[in-house]
């Protein structure tokens, strides 16, 4: 049985930026991502505990990297939010 997650902890933040293609870092870069998601966890006091920045598609393919993510964020003990810039660099 799995525990639930201490809901009395601060909640901490694992970053997720994403691009689908290396020609795509031109436009929606994962540098302005980070830019902008750093500044929102700093804005809520959010403390980061891990950062991932990956080049893959969110529709092809094995999303290795993202199934690192989710695998992390899951077997820590405390409460975590997955912090992206937009949601569509989640999933689409």
């Amino acid at each position: 049985m799995k525990k639930s997650k201490n809901s009395n902890q601060p909640m901490k933040a694992v970053l997720f930026a994403r691009v689908s293609s290396r020609e795509q870092e031109q436009g929606a870069s994962i540098d302005a991502q980070m830019a902008t998601i750093y500044d929102y966890c700093k804005q809520k006091g959010l403390p980061i505990i891990k950062e991932y920045s990956i080049v893959e598609s969110s529709v092809n393919g094995d999303r290795k990297q993202y199934k690192e993510m989710l695998d992390f964020v899951q077997h820590r003990p405390e409460r975590i939010a997955i912090i992206v810039n937009c949601v569509d660099r989640l999933q689409r």
